[in-house]
Order: structure tokens, then sequence, then C-alpha cells
């Protein structure tokens, strides 16, 4: 369920479905909940705690559920406004640090400035607006500048009294071990099929039956990459990608062709974007398993090592210089079949 609320200002929103801060429905992660929240009851909560893992599962939206327990059980005010406060991005307790928007051009920052960071510690140096725990929510924290990281790296040694900080990092390798190792880390994990359902539903995006089991393929867990196949009207093709990433050499050698031709065209729009984030996370999906398997170190980890560079490289090209996207992803895709094919 969404509050009535304002438009996101969050610079990768899904136009007309509701932002993290005005979803009240909080579907999975319930094991990090209840860690979280009984850490809070006890009364060793945290003063940081670094919530990580893979873009689109639900991590601000957990973040913001935490923040209205935690300022409901500390305040003086019904749990209902506050949460409708929260909505509004309007409770005085409550600090969210994302890229902002840049008045002058009305484009998104590319980064999190360290003028971010100076106000969040300002809003914990002065005196609270509302009795109760101070909350800041940082997303992502990988996204913030180097001057923001070193400003932020002393409230962290600093601990402000009663307030909590919740670092969202979808790539937590990225992060300074010095700002790792002053919070406690949260890790979860992408959501089970059933729940990505759930989560279409409460958006309240309406799917034909044949395309809402596509984009839960598409998703593999992530919610987010759900709702963007269905709000883009291409949940078929970006099946035909998942398909293909699943079995790449018992495909026809010319599928990915087709595949390609159907998400790099122009009126494919935000598919293209959306592709590429699946091709990353089939890229980096590959590099875990071998670290699972004890491969560090080893030829078949740095050739992953080198596709992961390749695809970067080839997906940046494209967006700097607007090269074809069609040949963008069959570039990749020819990586990634090879890649397979030396297995």
């Amino acid at each position: 369920m969404a509050d009535d609320a304002p438009p996101s200002r969050e610079h990768d929103s899904i136009e007309g479905l509701a932002a993290p801060e005005q979803t009240r429905a909080l579907i999975g992660h319930a094991a990090a909940r209840a860690a979280m929240l009984d850490a809070f009851a006890a009364g060793r909560l945290h003063h940081g705690w670094l919530l990580h893992g893979p873009r689109g599962i639900g991590k601000a939206t957990l973040a913001f559920d935490l923040a209205r327990q935690i300022l409901s059980a500390t305040g003086d005010e019904p749990a209902e406004r506050i949460a409708r406060q929260i909505a509004h991005g309007a409770h005085p307790n409550l600090r969210i640090v994302r890229r902002r928007r840049n008045e002058k051009t009305g484009k998104f920052y590319s980064e999190i400035v360290i003028d971010d960071v100076r106000d969040l510690i300002g809003f914990f140096q002065h005196t609270a607006g509302r009795a109760g725990t101070r909350v800041a929510i940082l997303d992502a924290v990988e996204e913030m500048s180097s001057g923001a990281v070193n400003a932020l790296l002393k409230t962290l040694e600093e601990p402000p009294p009663a307030g909590l900080l919740l670092l969202i990092s979808h790539r937590p390798g990225l992060l300074p071990a010095t700002i790792r190792s002053r919070c406690r880390a949260l890790g979860l994990r992408p959501l089970a099929d059933e729940d990505v359902r759930a989560v279409v539903a409460a958006a309240g995006l309406p799917a034909p039956p044949d395309a809402l089991e596509d984009a839960v393929r598409v998703a593999a867990g992530r919610p987010r990459r759900a709702l963007e196949a269905l709000r883009l009207g291409e949940s078929g093709a970006l099946s035909a990608l998942a398909d293909w990433l699943e079995r790449p050499r018992e495909h026809p050698g010319a599928s990915h062709l087709a595949i390609a031709g159907d998400l790099g065209r122009p009126a494919a729009g935000g598919a293209f974007g959306v592709a590429l984030d699946m091709l990353d996370a089939f890229i980096v999906g590959r590099a875990r398993t071998l670290v699972a398997a004890g491969a560090t170190g080893s030829a078949p980890l740095a050739t992953v090592s080198e596709l992961w560079e390749k695809a970067h490289s080839l997906s940046a090209d494209q967006a700097l210089y607007n090269l074809d996207r069609r040949q963008t992803l069959v570039r990749i895709l020819d990586l990634i079949r090879d890649l397979d094919e030396t297995r």
C-alpha cells in the first residue's frame, strides 16, 4: 500500500510507482528485519548498519520500514502520523541522503556530494525536532564522493547520541574498509518468486498472467526488475534474454541476435537499461560462483573479471557516444557465449 504522497525524488524512480518511503507493505526480508528489531528491543542497537545486497531487492523499503518502527517506538506521536510524515519526507527526526537534483540543470548529480553529508552532520549535532531516536538513511553509500565518504567516516567514528545510520549498498565491495568495519552488516538476499508476485500485486500494476510470469522470471528475485519489465511492456523480450542466459550454449548460434534486436530497438526504451543490468548480474553471479567454489586467483575467475571489464566498457561507450544499442548487446552476448563455450 502506498500513501498519497508527492513524486519520488530518487534519480532512478519508476514513473507511476510509489517510492520506498511511500510504501507501507514490506514483503520479504523477515529475518533481517527481525535481527535489527530484536537488537533494538534488547537495547543493543548498533549506531551504524550496512544493508547490502543486489540492486532492486527492497533494501530501501526495509530501511524505511525500520525507520517507521523505531521512530514510532521512541517518539511521542501516533504511528500513523509518523508514517505519513515519512512518506512526505517531512519527519524532523529522519534525514534521507540521496543524489540530489541540480536546481540549475534539473538533472540529478552523478554522486552524493560532501555538502549533503555536512548537512547530515548538522542534523545530528543540532537539537532534535522531536523526542526519540534520530535516523539517517543513505542510499546508496557507494555513490558518495571521496569527500563525502571521509565526512561520513567521522560521524561513524564518533556516533551521535540517540542516532542511527542506515547505509544502503548495492556493491559493498566498493566501499572503503573503514566504512564497512564501523557498521554492522545486514546482508539481504533476492526474494522468492511468490514474494516478487506479491510486490507486483501490492504496487497495483495490472498484468496478464503470462506477462506477470515473464516478469517474475526476469526479476530473478529482484522485484524492481519485475516492475520495470511490466511498466515498460517488455517482459516477453526480457524473459527471452533470461532464458538465453540460463543456457547460452544450447540456443541456436544466431538466437542472441534476435534478442539484441528486440531490446536494442529505439521503441524498447528503458528495456535496454534493464537488459544491461541483467547482463551485469549474470557476470557478477558467475564470479561469485567461482569464488564460492574456491577459484580465487584462478584462470577462470580472471576470464570472468575480464568479461566484466569489457562489458562495462562497451555499455559506457554506448552511453557516452550514443552508439547502436543492438550492436552493444550483440557484442556483450557474444562475449558471454564465448565464455560459456570455454567451460
